[in-house]
């Protein structure tokens, strides 16, 4: 059974897109013409993606599999923060 650790690379890579992503929206919330649907549909994305990466992890069993993941994480970052771009 594989089993991940703290020090894997692409789950640290995971921990700091999310936690970058989850900043970004708080910042987002903080802007005063953003509207309440905006942040809302923001925390959507947020969680679907949230929802994917979990899934995908699940799936890394190769150093290839892990860049996969890594790319796909920094794809999803850039999609996002075009999204926040008000």
């Amino acid at each position: 059974m594989h089993t991940r650790t703290k020090d894997n690379k692409s789950e640290k890579t995971y921990q700091r897109v999310r936690d970058r992503m989850k900043k970004r929206i708080n910042k987002f919330r903080a802007q005063e013409k953003v509207s309440t649907e905006l942040i809302d549909r923001a925390e959507m994305q947020y969680e679907i993606f949230r929802s994917q990466a979990l899934d995908r992890k699940k799936t890394v069993k190769t150093k290839e599999d892990a860049l996969q993941f890594v790319d796909w994480l920094f794809e999803q970052e850039r999609s996002f923060e075009k999204y926040l771009e008000v």
